[in-house]
């Protein structure tokens, strides 16, 4: 499944090289756009996204990226991206429920920040599957659609 990529000593398939990209583009060129370049205070809705809040975002996408290149290394770092997704994504659900603020009425002021306090949850729920498969298959030895490590202990395998 996936095209087989060399990256050194955690190959996998393409898909999850681009799954690690996908999630820290999702991180950084998100919030960056929707905070106005950490300029606009998303804390007015939410305080978990105020100026440090959205700028520990892009922190957890440099995180991602750092993982991107062999993201079958460190399978416990997978599972510690797991659990800040899923973070996020319980925030996400318990702002909506608690919140008296509309996101309707944040889109009257601001149809940016709205797309995104609507919406954000989700994305870091799929992500949070993505990381937990990365993990499981990082422990289990490795992904499907990827190859073994090499018997003569070599990375290349040549």
């Amino acid at each position: 499944m996936g095209t087989v990529v060399e990256d050194g000593f955690g190959r996998g398939p393409l898909w999850i090289r681009v799954g690690f990209f996908g999630a820290a583009a999702f991180n950084i060129v998100g919030i960056l756009t929707v905070s106005r370049l950490l300029s606009a205070d998303l804390g007015r809705w939410d305080p978990l996204f105020d100026v440090w809040g959205c700028g520990l975002v892009v922190v957890w996408g440099l995180a991602y990226l750092s993982l991107a290149w062999r993201p079958f290394v460190l399978p416990w770092l997978a599972a510690v991206f797991m659990v800040e997704k899923i973070v996020y994504a319980v925030h996400f659900a318990l702002w909506h429920a608690r919140t008296n603020v509309a996101v309707e009425t944040i889109a009257e002021a601001d149809p940016l920040a709205a797309s995104f306090l609507g919406g954000y949850g989700l994305g870091d729920a799929i992500f949070a599957v993505f990381f937990g498969y990365v993990w499981v298959s990082g422990l289990l030895g490795r992904p499907r659609g990827s190859r073994p490590p090499p018997a003569d202990g070599t990375e290349s395998g040549a």
